[in-house]
């Protein structure tokens, strides 16, 4: 099982946003060191912007900047229809197909309510 990498939209919003970590890098990605613990990112460009794991992206947004994202699932009848995603007290009306594909459009407009 892996943790799933943020996108290029997502990266590039959350540098703009000052998503910046110490790390180190060989030319191919990047190691990252977040309280000592060793995570994995890649850069999109030359410009490094770092694509990091959601995880690691979502639990910046919650420690420095408070934004909270909640991603529950959608039953109906028993039965699992889809992927519901809430910001705060903002429920968002896209039903996704995956976790990870709910959790990426929270981080992105999480990312928006940084001012």
């Amino acid at each position: 099982m892996e943790d799933t990498l943020i996108t290029f939209p997502t990266a590039k919003l959350a540098k703009e946003k000052g998503f910046n970590i110490s790390s180190r890098s060989d030319g191919i990605g990047t190691d990252v060191f977040i309280n000592g613990k060793l995570t994995h990112t890649i850069f999109y460009d030359k410009n490094h912007i770092h694509a990091p794991t959601q995880s690691l992206l979502q639990r910046w947004l919650r420690e420095v900047h408070k934004k909270h994202i909640n991603v529950q699932p959608f039953y109906y009848k028993g039965d699992f229809i889809s992927w519901n995603l809430k910001i705060h007290n903002t429920y968002y009306k896209d039903k996704f197909n995956t976790y990870e594909e709910a959790l990426e459009q929270g981080l992105f407009e999480a990312l928006k309510l940084i001012k």
